[in-house]
């Protein structure tokens, strides 16, 4: 059985009171979506299409479940009291550590708030609330939650262009993935949360992994490797400097991500979460499905893909520049330096409109664009 077909049944009926009925309601979808998912890898379709695929067909069976009884919610905390400033003291833990003791980050929890800044005092120090357990092994600092559901996309590759093989399903997969990260936020809602302060010069390697938790990172420091996983949390980096980080690697389900930062490798990806992107960058590669993704800066490599949310680029410097885009039925917008007059094309769309507005083709001009859609359109500008 396919496990991301398992998490993707197990969540719709999560909410849902168990009954003979229900269970065998339960065991037949899950019986249907996996043949289904099986048949299409048999026919050489890929894991992320099938996948894909099988989202499609459950369109519509949240509605159906919403006619059976509903099990009752977790009664949230008393307002005043979450708010009473002596008992959230007494939940919350401070520790300090001297930034020679940490070599990584590992941070893997559920519904849990992270939030990395500035330390004011060269010291590292974690301030933590709920039900998070931390651990120092080795230098390895290490933060967890227990888990209530895994994450769902977590091993799911986006190589490739998806126009290739779906033109349709975007706005059902938006509508599908919302319906699912609802039910993860109520069955894993807490008031957790880690505040990390670091010394700008600390170079730690970072992995950091969320359910429903926003990743929110004040300073990105230059020399190592980030990684950060969400399904339905935000992640968000901003970083005042010059520095170039060497890799970035962000993936959420239904998170939106927003980078401000220079990073010589970047890679994010997402389902339904819009992607907006502000720094220099010498590959940069964004995937979306229904999601909307925005990207500007000076940027070697670009490649972005989509099937049914809008992209835009902007480039800042048009010395030299590569660029790779597709759609199915989404827009596509590249908008190149002002002073640019000619760029080197290749642009293709089966129904879409193709532009090129203050720019004139040229098979000789430093910026090179390809791109591709079905339905959707193709501007290049300035």
């Amino acid at each position: 059985m396919n496990t991301h077909v398992t998490q993707m049944v197990e969540l719709l009926f999560q909410n849902v009171q168990t009954s003979e009925e229900v269970q065998a309601l339960h065991d037949e979808v899950m019986n249907n979506c996996q043949e289904r998912y099986q048949d299409l890898i048999s026919h050489g379709i890929s894991e992320e299409e099938a996948t894909a695929a099988v989202m499609e067909s459950l369109k519509g069976m949240d509605e159906v479940l919403r006619e059976y009884p509903q099990r009752e919610k977790t009664p949230e905390a008393n307002t005043d009291e979450a708010m009473d400033p002596e008992i959230a003291d007494a939940a919350e833990e401070r520790m300090t550590f001297s930034p020679e003791e940490i070599r990584e980050l590992d941070i893997q929890v559920t519904s849990c708030d992270i939030r990395v800044i500035e330390s004011s005092d060269n010291m590292v120090s974690i301030e933590k609330h709920g039900d998070v357990r931390m651990e120092m092994t080795d230098g390895k600092l290490s933060f967890r939650q227990e888990s209530v559901v895994t994450n769902l996309f977590r091993d799911i590759s986006w190589e490739g262009n998806p126009f290739e093989s779906f033109e349709s399903f975007g706005e059902s997969i938006r509508k599908l993935v919302q319906n699912v990260t609802d039910g993860i936020r109520n069955t894993v809602s807490s008031q957790a949360s880690v505040t990390l302060r670091l010394p700008r010069d600390m170079r730690p390697e970072t992995a950091i992994r969320t359910t429903g938790g926003d990743i929110q990172w004040e300073q990105v420091l230059p020399g190592q490797r980030f990684s950060f996983q969400t399904t339905s949390g935000n992640v968000e980096l901003n970083a005042e400097t010059e520095d170039i980080l060497p890799a970035l690697e962000v993936a959420t389900v239904s998170g939106d991500i927003s980078c401000r930062v220079n990073v010589a490798e970047v890679r994010l990806k997402t389902i339904s979460g819009d992607i907006e992107w502000y720094g220099d960058a010498g590959s940069l590669q964004i995937s979306t499905t229904s999601g909307e993704a925005e990207a500007s800066g000076s940027i070697t490599l670009t490649r972005m893909n989509s099937v049914s949310g809008d992209l835009t680029l902007t480039l800042d410097d048009g010395r030299k520049a590569e660029v790779e885009i597709s759609s199915t039925s989404g827009d596509a917008e590249i908008r190149v330096p002002e002073d640019t007059e000619e760029v080197r094309v290749r642009l293709e769309s089966v129904s879409g409109d193709i532009r090129l507005r203050g720019v004139q083709a040229a098979d000789n001009a430093p910026i090179r664009i390809q791109g591709k859609t079905v339905s959707g359109d193709l501007t290049v500008c300035r």
